[in-house]
């Protein structure tokens, strides 16, 4: 039993070990305070704002180290069930403060797309997988933060992909963002044998 649960936790605990430090702190803990701005509760508690802030400050000023982590946080499947075990808790007010600190794996994959958008360029290297997480993401509201990503990565010239917004649907907009990316930085899209 305890061989076990030592298997489980292992791969976690490795994880943890193995991410870059920035300023003191593991990316992780960085990206779990970026995450606190996500619930809209918390954007009442000025610690957590203040600490949210702080979080997406520090990722702006930070290398290519965090781009790992933040493209396997792109990779979060959504558990319905610990969704709604969080949402509901979030509404019991004995359990609210936990609960607010609790992210969602949806909110997880918008944070760090917007994370990868904060580093701009440095985050290059992020495209394909950006592009593949889109892919991949049924929440319209993630696929628009992964364009979103995508544009501000790859510099997509505004007037060029803007179109007109109000005609245009966001899928086709989507995907000429995709192809920009792809023509200007084909090197990054080249699919190995």
């Amino acid at each position: 039993m305890t061989i076990a649960v030592a298997a489980l936790l292992a791969p976690a605990c490795l994880d943890h070990f193995r991410q870059p430090i920035y300023e003191g702190r593991r990316i992780g803990a960085w990206f779990s305070d970026a995450c606190l701005g996500a619930n809209l509760a918390n954007r009442a508690d000025p610690e957590l704002k203040k600490r949210s802030a702080a979080a997406w400050s520090a990722f702006g000023r930070m290398d290519s180290n965090a781009i790992p982590f933040l493209v396997r946080m792109l990779q979060t499947p959504d558990s319905h069930l610990s969704s709604q075990m969080i949402v509901s808790a979030r509404n019991v007010d004995s359990l609210a403060p936990l609960a607010r600190r609790m992210i969602l794996p949806s909110d997880k994959r918008r944070v760090a797309a917007a994370l990868l958008a904060a580093l701009q360029t440095r985050s290059k290297s992020s495209l394909p997988h950006l592009v593949e997480a889109f892919q991949k993401e049924s929440d319209r509201n993630i696929k628009s933060a992964y364009v979103s990503a995508i544009a501000v990565i790859s510099r997509a010239p505004p007037r060029e992909l803007v179109g007109n917004l109000y005609t245009e649907s966001f899928d086709n907009y989507a995907q000429r963002v995709i192809r920009h990316a792809q023509q200007r930085h084909p090197h990054l899209f080249v699919k190995e044998p």
